[in-house]
């Protein structure tokens, strides 16, 4: 770990992008979102963690791409 900047913000942005991604936000967000699977939510969780462990290793806030974020998870 260098930095926890923006560690909190990139972890919500992130997974708001993934809940997105799934519809689950928007017009009627709370049914949309009582409609996700459980595996869905753990999905959206496990990227936005993958996202805040990669912010955790720069210094200061700098946000990884969503390429970054997809090859992290797939190691």
């Amino acid at each position: 770990m260098v930095d926890t900047v923006g560690a909190g913000d990139t972890f919500m942005a992130n997974f708001l992008a993934k809940l997105s991604d799934l519809d689950a936000l928007g017009i009627e967000p709370l049914a949309k979102l009582h409609a996700l699977t459980p595996d869905e939510i753990r999905s959206a969780a496990e990227y936005a963690t993958a996202a805040a462990a990669i912010v955790c290793e720069r210094v200061g806030c700098q946000p990884p791409t969503r390429a970054e974020v997809e090859a992290r998870l797939q190691v």
